[in-house]
Formats: C-alpha cells, structure tokens, sequence
C-alpha cells in the first residue's frame, strides 16, 4: 500500500498511514470512509488502556506483549473494561 506523505499521521509519537478514498470500490452497500495502518508494538493490557484513555476512543488495537496475539481492549460501561484476543 502507498501513502503519500500528507496522508502519515503521526499519534503518540508512532507513524500512521491512511489509505485514500478513491481506492474503494462503490459498488458494495457500505462504505469505508478511512482505513489506518498502525505499527504493532507489542504492549502490556494496562499500556493498552492508558493509550486508548490518551486518543480518547472507546477500544484500542495493539499487540499483547504477553501472548503475542492481536487485541483490542474497550470501554464497557463507566470504568470496566473488556479485552479481545485473536486466538491465532
């Protein structure tokens, strides 16, 4: 994939590229409106958490520097949490 420098971002100090619109095709019933590509530093849950809490979404995807394994951890509901892991 080729990202053009206006498209890298940088959040957290780490590189992200966004692919450009044009390349979807329209003929499906959804639409993608943006696609990021993010490093995957391995990291701690509580890691995790703090950055999610930082870019102020409501989940996070990052690498468990325990399992190794793609994850995401989310907001449930005020402060409890939930964890997703890909079991690859």
């Amino acid at each position: 994939m080729e990202t053009s420098s206006a498209a890298a971002q940088t959040s957290s100090a780490t590189a992200v590229a966004e692919r450009p619109e044009e390349e979807y095709a329209d003929d499906q019933p959804w639409h993608i409106a943006r696609e990021k590509v993010h490093p995957a530093e391995p990291m701690t849950i509580d890691d995790a958490l703090f950055q999610m809490e930082l870019v102020g979404h409501d989940f996070y995807l990052f690498q468990d520097k325990e399992s190794g394994r793609p994850s995401v951890v989310y907001r449930r509901h005020a402060y409890d949490y939930g964890i997703i892991s890909l079991d690859i």
